[in-house]
């Protein structure tokens, strides 16, 4: 018999099978929507156009530069195609407006070009007026502007636009009223599966809905939008609230989402938003990692300064760095190795620390962060470090763990008397006389770090004699290259391509210098007793993007560094694919000095993981304001905000006023072309979220401003180029 409230519950039932799709069951399984790092962006639309660095909003995107101090609204192109970027919520006409300094209009046109939808034509003048057409997609959109060559700083903004909406993300949820678009993206899973998941959630609708007000989520797939479901008021909402579940799959691998505010109305709220679907399998290494149990007697950790990755040795046995093939033909060699940052301190800290320094790059390293010799003393083993460098020494704190730190070896005067460099034979010297003291059966960390392939480019007979042509007489001595870096000096292609045969002849010399120090350790230790790591701390530009030396750029010919790891008996040849850094070296060596089961193993899985697995992230941490950079396999994103006008990355030869660069990294392995804002692939977005958020965190940095001014430490940093 049924109970006094079984006709309610079977008229409710009745009610709910035409409209199952509202009503909904339970919530669906799976993980909060919001959950895993993604990009979330929130779109609204506005008249203005903000200058660089702005990272949201309309703004001046591409080959724009200030018109002078304090004057971030007035700008000049760069380039014959400038580009801005701007957001389209809703069909109508629009216009550009171009509003130029008072003077004299130059004669001609201004053109307009719309990605994606041919371009616009019209006469120059003080206030340029430009159609935009009313059919864009909804989203970001690109506009190339092309100006005479004479024509007066500018300013930019659009005749009009739609009333701004009310967005707010909290916990899960995404409160979103007005006109707006909250676009989300995030892995999805794999795309050689297709894969397939369920979005699901709920509508918390607003108390007094306006009238025509309407909710849609969108999925954004292969360059099309496909509607996956809508809310509008309806009177069954004042009992329940519409639930949705929908199916998303996209080939790409990449979810795209976008939640959307066509109307004006009260804000509504996306609730309970999850996502479940069934996880590709990790693909299985081919590679089997060495098994722990066994600590080396003798770790060498060597460190070639500014050595780019394409300038080290291959295994083959012609190569003119015989030493490192030899290495790379018994160890792993790590194809796709990143430094954290272009220059010395930053990566230095990071690797004996595991900390990647977003700013404060070039001061010395603070006491609260355990380093990696401390581990290895705390170990047991005898630690020494042996520099070249004036930055890796214990006037910036980096001595921190280590027995000895001998400043004998560092660059210093050299370059004031015109001798050559020979600063790795006096640093492996000096490494060689301190072992020998010790009792042999000591168990030794050493650190090496040789002024080599770095400036001056100045090695001894024979190997700058070799290096030498017909063609030209320029010099590799640091007062020359300083010079040429600042535009001083210009130099003709022969003396381009003997500077570069002068960094090669330096390195050559080190790579000799290396041999001679592993035949001596040899004779000491038995063929499984020593590990080697050769390494770099960053690499250099050798004009490359126009200019010379490093510091102030984060392309890959200064973060892209060569990596081998020789442990012979436990580690045997093989090469690593998969990307790694600054700071998993640091994570590996830190787990053998600690003992912790199979410490080299995460370093040298072969296989590929999760799209999280593959970013890493670097930092120009020494520039002012920043230059900030993440990839993955595919991508790259730069963000360049620096200081005040001074936005973009470079400086003196080959500068760049582009705040933000986004490469694809298959169809451009040498980042020749900036595409931020020219495409819709979601990759690219999501990282620059990340890598947004990543910078952010710069506020909270660890470090002392205790940085060194003794006339000595000077004289020593002029010798590398870092003091006038």
């Amino acid at each position: 018999m049924r109970g006094p409230g079984s006709r309610y519950h079977s008229l409710a039932a009745l009610l709910c099978l035409p409209l199952l799709w509202s009503c909904g069951g339970a919530r669906e399984g799976g993980e909060p929507l919001l959950g895993r790092p993604s990009a979330l962006e929130v779109l609204q639309e506005s008249r203005q156009i903000e200058a660089p660095p702005s990272p949201g909003g309309n703004r001046f995107l591409a080959g724009w530069r200030a018109a002078g101090p304090g004057q971030r609204q007035r700008l000049l192109p760069t380039s014959s195609e400038a580009w801005l970027e701007a957001v389209n919520l809703g069909r109508r006409p629009r216009h550009l407006v171009l509003v130029f300094d008072d003077g004299a209009i130059p004669a001609g046109v201004v053109r307009v070009a719309v990605a994606g939808h041919g371009e616009r034509t019209v006469p120059i003048a003080a206030r340029t007026s430009v159609p935009i057409p009313s059919d864009l997609p909804l989203g970001r959109f690109a506009l190339g502007v092309s100006l005479p060559v004479d024509a007066p700083p500018l300013r930019a903004g659009f005749d009009t636009a739609q009333p701004a909406g009310e967005v707010r993300v909290r916990d899960h949820d995404i409160v979103q009223g007005g006109v707006s678009l909250v676009e989300l993206v995030r892995p999805l899973g794999s795309p050689a599966l297709g894969s397939k998941a369920l979005v699901s959630g709920r509508i918390e609708p607003p108390a007094r809905p306006g009238g025509g007000q309407r909710l849609e989520l969108r999925q954004r797939c292969a360059g099309r939008d496909r509607l996956l479901w809508t809310w509008e008021p309806a009177w069954w909402h004042a009992f329940r609230n519409p639930r949705f579940s929908v199916e998303v799959a996209c080939p790409s691998g990449w979810l795209h989402l976008r939640f959307v505010a066509p109307t004006t109305g009260p804000p509504a709220a996306w609730k309970d938003l999850m996502i479940a679907g069934t996880p590709a399998p990790r693909p299985a290494g081919h590679e089997q990692a060495p098994r722990g149990g066994r600590l080396p007697k003798a770790v060498l950790l060597y460190v070639f300064d500014a050595l780019r990755a394409d300038a080290a040795a291959t295994p083959d046995r012609t190569s003119p760095t015989p030493t490192l093939a030899a290495l790379m033909r018994e160890g792993a060699t790590f194809r796709r190795h990143f430094s954290v940052a272009p220059n010395t301190l930053p990566s230095t800290k990071a690797l004996f620390t595991g900390h990647v320094w977003r700013q404060e790059g070039g001061v010395r390293l603070a006491d609260d962060l355990p380093t990696l010799a401390e581990a290895f003393r705390a170990a047991g083993y005898r630690t020494g470090l042996f520099s070249g460098s004036a930055y890796v020494s214990r006037a910036f704190g980096v001595d921190r763990g280590f027995e000895v730190a001998p400043e004998e070896a560092l660059l210093g005067e050299e370059e004031d008397l015109g001798l050559p460099n020979e600063n790795a034979a006096r640093v492996g010297d000096s490494a060689l006389a301190w072992l020998e003291r010790l009792p042999a059966d000591s168990r030794v960390f050493l650190y090496l770090h040789v002024i080599h392939p770095h400036n001056p480019y100045d090695p001894p007979a024979p190997f700058a004699d070799r290096a030498r042509g017909p063609d030209s007489a320029i010099d590799g001595r640091t007062r020359t290259l300083l010079a040429v870096s600042h535009q001083r000096r210009t130099v003709t292609t022969a003396d381009q391509r003997q500077i570069a045969a002068l960094y090669h002849a330096n390195l050559a010399y080190a790579d000799g210098e290396l041999g001679e120090l592993l035949a001596a350790l040899r004779r000491r230790y038995t063929p499984g007793e020593v590990l080697v790591a050769a390494t770099s701390d960053h690499g250099e530009e050798l004009f490359d993007h126009g200019g010379l030396l490093h510091g102030y750029t984060l392309y890959d010919e200064q973060l892209h560094i060569p990596l081998v790891v020789s442990w012979p008996t436990v580690v045997g040849p093989r090469r690593i694919e998969r990307p790694t850094s600054t700071v998993d070296l640091h994570d590996a060596l830190l787990a053998l000095a600690k003992g912790a089961g199979t410490p080299f193993a995460p370093l040298l899985e072969a296989r590929a993981g999760d799209i999280e697995d593959e970013v890493r992230f670097s930092a120009a941490a020494s520039v002012r304001g920043g230059i900030f950079a993440a990839r993955t396999n595919r991508w790259k994103v730069v963000w360049a905000p620096r200081t005040g006008i001074h936005w973009g990355v470079g400086d003196g030869l080959g500068r760049a006023r582009d705040a933000e660069l986004v490469f694809d990294l298959v169809r451009d392995p040498r980042e020749r072309r900036n595409v931020a804002g020219l495409t819709d692939a979601p990759e690219p977005r999501w990282l620059r979220a990340r890598l947004l958020q990543w910078a952010a965190q710069r506020s909270v940095e660890r470090g002392t401003n205790a940085t060194p001014d003794d006339a000595e430490t000077r004289a020593r940093l002029r010798a590398l180029g870092y003091v006038d």
